[in-house]
């Protein structure tokens, strides 16, 4: 009797194996036609892509005209979403009359509705997707839709809607540090200020309600961005961040200070070494004495040299011997 139980285990494991093999290469070759077929389309569709980007723009009334074969061809809704893809993969290389070309047919065939519905996915990925194809394509009529994501608990999800808000309306979309509840990363602010890059800030931008900010990674970018754009008007509420109680800002304080030079930049620095408790932002502020330091500044640095501890001894010496 119990052979007979053995020899059922076998029969239905190995039922269960076969099952398992058969449905593994159905999925293979599904892939593999799905992505054959993806091929095929975007072969058909990339000879009229690249005319609409050599083509002049129409006028606001007018539309692209579609040729009949691309028309047909568009009814499956792989080839909309291969040409959604194949529009945002150029999209990202290009600018001026051919980039504004893609968007316009973006909005023309309505590609948007497949972006918005991938925002709605229970799949970060997926939802990620889409924000960066509405960002992409600089589809404004989805900036609702994307702020409300800026604040996403899945990371990548809000740090994708972050970046498209500043895609879309360069420091205006920053207006989601006003209700931003997460840190923004440290990767992620050098992410934004590079497409802030040419964009010159000013009080007009909301850098002062930044500033101000009770998320302390908002006040962190704010000085990062006055410190890259030399923003000295700024002056006095950087030097207000040095009495923060959050180590990153005080920090980024001190190396805001260091871009931003003033006349009274080291004896701030200077002053606010001796209120400093933190051993690391000490050793922030001696290293600003090389690069802003002057000769005045040589006695205070040499009585640092008397101190106990080595490596504020050894800090202090490399900043001497910059100014020496």
């Amino acid at each position: 009797m119990r052979l007979e139980y053995l020899h059922l285990a076998i029969i239905v494991f190995s039922f269960i194996a076969l099952i398992l093999v058969v449905s593994m290469l159905l999925i293979m070759l599904r892939k593999r036609a799905i992505t054959r077929a993806r091929k095929s389309i975007a072969n058909q569709l990339e000879p009229w892509i690249m005319d609409i980007i050599l083509e002049n723009a129409p006028l606001d009334s007018e539309n692209f005209p579609v040729p009949a074969n691309i028309s047909l061809l568009l009814e499956r809704k792989l080839a909309r979403k291969v040409l959604l893809r194949e529009l945002v993969k150029v999209k990202r290389s290009l600018s001026g009359v051919s980039g504004e070309n893609l968007e316009k047919l973006f909005s023309q065939l309505e590609l948007q509705e497949i972006s918005l519905h991938r925002t709605t996915s229970k799949r970060w990925h997926v939802k990620s997707k889409g924000i960066q194809e509405l960002g992409t394509m600089n589809h404004q009529a989805s900036y609702e839709r994307i702020l409300e994501l800026t604040n996403n608990e899945d990371l990548m999800v809000r740090m994708e809607a972050q970046t498209a808000m500043v895609r879309l309306r360069g420091y205006k979309g920053l207006e989601f540090f006003n209700t931003l509840t997460y840190p923004l990363s440290e990767w992620h602010q050098v992410n934004i200020l590079h497409l802030l890059a040419h964009q010159p800030v000013s009080e007009q931008v909301g850098i002062l309600d930044w500033l101000n900010s009770t998320n302390p990674s908002v006040v962190q970018f704010a000085l990062k961005l006055i410190a890259e754009q030399h923003a000295g008007e700024f002056y006095q509420q950087v030097l207000a961040c040095l009495d923060s109680p959050y180590e990153i800002v005080r920090k980024e304080a001190i190396l805001c200070l260091g871009q931003v030079p003033s006349m009274t930049t080291i004896a701030e620095l200077t002053a606010h070494f001796n209120k400093e408790d933190n051993k690391n932002l000490r050793l922030c502020i001696i290293k600003e004495f090389a690069g802003n330091g002057s000769e005045e500044d040589i006695a205070f640095l040499k009585t640092l040299q008397q101190v106990e501890d080595v490596d504020i001894k050894l800090a202090a010496s490399k900043s001497l011997l910059q100014l020496q």
